[in-house]
């Protein structure tokens, strides 16, 4: 796999997070992200939730949040959250529960940081291959077009799968491509911020996601998403009995 030397990973990673950071620092977001949002599955309950500086940065390619039921008491993970949207919908579902979102952008962190005060998130910055986590903490772990800019995925859904406990569940949407990528595309770093050139085919995925210990996996609601296509991934962390 493309991206398993350390070199090309820093590259990599390096691009993605000035990327991101100038996004931030620039307002540089798509415009009419509400009803974006209302196409990708958001309902306009979740949406009224977010403050409009927190709703005008979404940049993802699914609702994982959809697709969860929360008691109010859980601890939820957004991995690699960037302004932080899942999770402050989680966070407002889950008012005796924590929020922890992880992104390794400190500016997209700050966009988060003026709206966290007084609800159950936590702003951590760290990458999410290396989560400095105590292992087994977490009901759910969500992410938002996430994985695929991740050059180790298999290190990234190992970590996912280490902090969640037996039974714990994630929800992500992300990207799958049909068949292989072209070569350029592959071997450019500056193609994985723009969410392609880390993009793989939904059999790996699976694979990559079952090697790392993963159960019930299950690759849903397929959508085309510019030239790649967004899905939903639902699966478990098996019981200790």
């Amino acid at each position: 796999m493309v991206g398993s030397n350390s070199d090309w990973e820093f590259q990599v990673k390096s691009q993605i997070k000035r990327r991101y950071a100038r996004q931030a620092l620039e307002d540089n977001f798509r415009p009419n992200s509400a009803t974006r949002m209302k196409e990708l599955g958001y309902s306009q309950d979740m949406i009224s939730l977010l403050p409009d500086e927190l709703q005008g940065a979404f940049s993802g390619c699914g609702c994982p949040i959809s697709d969860l039921t929360f008691a109010g008491n859980e601890v939820v993970i957004d991995l690699g959250c960037g302004a932080g949207i899942d999770g402050f919908i989680a966070s407002k579902l889950v008012p005796s529960g924590v929020v922890i979102s992880v992104d390794f952008t400190f500016e997209m962190l700050k966009i988060l940081q003026n709206h966290a005060q007084g609800t159950p998130v936590n702003v951590l910055a760290s990458d999410v291959e290396s989560l400095p986590l105590r292992s087994g903490i977490a009901d759910y772990a969500i992410s938002n077009a996430v994985f695929n800019l991740t050059p180790n995925k298999d290190m990234a859904y190992r970590e996912m799968h280490r902090i969640l406990k037996p039974r714990g569940r994630i929800a992500l949407c992300d990207l799958v491509c049909n068949g292989e990528l072209p070569r350029e595309i592959l071997e450019d770093p500056l193609a994985h911020t723009t969410s392609l050139g880390g993009v793989v085919d939904e059999d790996k995925m699976r694979s990559a996601l079952e090697a790392a210990g993963f159960v019930e996996i299950k690759i849903k609601n397929h959508s085309q998403f510019s030239v790649v296509v967004a899905v939903m991934i639902t699966a478990q962390r098996k019981g200790s009995n």
